[in-house]
């Protein structure tokens, strides 16, 4: 496992001299397949196209071998964050503006969330809330404020009195 983290590390830090070990190596097999091919009686040519057919892709096995070393990753980013501040530096009014509406889209998105959170999603902030009663006369509206006001100067049985009034909202679409 130590050994496989000393491998990355390397293959991240002397990258090139890794990336010259791979080539030097993939050279040496594809030219031992022309040789075995040569002393079955090839011409050097088909021998070197018989070889490279037989051997595969060159660039493909170099991916395969990179992404096995468990590289790609880091280099993917570092490509990608150079590639970002390229893109910066070909149009920074283009770059200030994303991030203003990116910063503007979070924020609205945070205060909408912290608003709904502590209206909706947390529990009423009261001691007790299982003594928590609702009062009402059938359905609808049936107390006025005065009423209201008059029930909560002369409770002494409750320790608190709170209203709230439903209000239901029709859209008309069209008439």
């Amino acid at each position: 496992m130590l050994t496989d983290w000393i491998v990355r590390l390397r293959s991240l830090v002397k990258r090139d001299a890794v990336e010259q070990e791979l080539d030097d190596e993939l050279r040496f097999h594809v030219e031992r397949l022309v040789q075995s091919h040569l002393r079955q009686g090839c011409e050097r040519d088909e021998a070197v196209r018989r070889a490279r057919i037989e051997f595969g892709g060159v660039d493909q096995i170099k991916e395969e071998h990179r992404h096995a070393r468990g590289i790609g990753v880091f280099t993917d980013l570092g490509r990608d964050v150079r590639y970002g501040f390229r893109q910066v530096r070909r149009a920074p009014g283009f770059a200030v503006l994303a991030v203003l509406c990116l910063g503007l889209g979070i924020g609205v998105n945070t205060s909408i969330f912290g608003v709904i959170n502590s209206v909706m999603l947390r529990p009423m902030r009261v001691t007790g809330p299982e003594r928590l009663v609702v009062v009402g006369r059938g359905a609808g509206p049936t107390w006025s404020y005065p009423a209201y006001r008059e029930v909560q100067g002369r409770t002494h049985v409750l320790s608190g009195l709170a209203a709230a009034l439903p209000m239901e909202s029709v859209l008309d679409v069209d008439g």
